[in-house]
């Protein structure tokens, strides 16, 4: 994620990951993290039983944070 004001990244956020099941509306997985020194999350995750799911990531600022 970038700060389109100034064209960096952002470091100082909370990731909310969730895979959802579409068939059912269900989440699969839910995950909380914190980007690295890299500004990168990086998550595998593997499926099994080959219905769609869709991914959602929302972003929180932590606090004390600028944005």
């Amino acid at each position: 994620m970038e700060d389109a004001t100034i064209g960096q990244p952002i470091r100082d956020v909370v990731l909310q990951v969730k895979a959802i099941a579409t068939e059912d509306n269900l989440t699969v997985f839910d995950y909380k993290g914190i980007p690295d020194q890299q500004v990168k999350l990086t998550w595998l995750e593997q499926f099994f039983d080959g219905s769609p799911h869709k991914i959602e990531v929302e972003t929180t600022p932590l606090p004390g944070s600028n944005h």
